[in-house]
């Protein structure tokens, strides 16, 4: 056995090689750190869970080399993220707006509360000037 791998190591090949495929297609994305970020801080609805799991779907699949199926995946990862981001933001502001507008309604109707009503300090005054003549 030791002799035959020295005459192997050697010794040029016999016969034409075989040629060798070498595939220049980009792997693609699988957005695992934007689905984090969506799951952490803005998850409406579940859909940042959604996006977690389709990206480490398109990791593995990436892992094992399967590249449409990573490429599936990672696609339906994006849009979901897209969505669960976009719909987190909305819904950021409609609150902002809501609870703005609803302090300044009960602070204006915590003033009028305080304040004495106008009818009556013009009855109040009224009489004053009536009773006095």
């Amino acid at each position: 056995l030791p002799r035959e791998q020295d005459r192997t190591e050697g010794a040029p090949e016999a016969g034409p090689r075989p040629a060798t495929l070498v595939s220049l297609r980009r792997m693609p994305r699988d957005y695992l750190v934007w689905s984090l970020f969506t799951f952490f801080y803005g998850n409406f609805c579940c859909l940042g869970l959604a996006a977690l799991v389709f990206s480490i779907k398109s990791r593995d699949a990436k892992v094992l080399g399967d590249v449409e199926s990573a490429e599936e995946h990672g696609k339906t990862d994006r849009c979901l993220s897209v969505v669960a981001l976009a719909l987190a933001i909305v819904s950021m502001i409609v609150s902002i707006i809501v609870m703005a507008t609803s302090m300044a309604y009960i602070y204006n109707r915590f003033q009028d509360v305080n304040r004495p009503p106008v009818y009556v300090s013009i009855q109040i005054h009224f009489r004053l000037h009536t009773f006095g003549q």
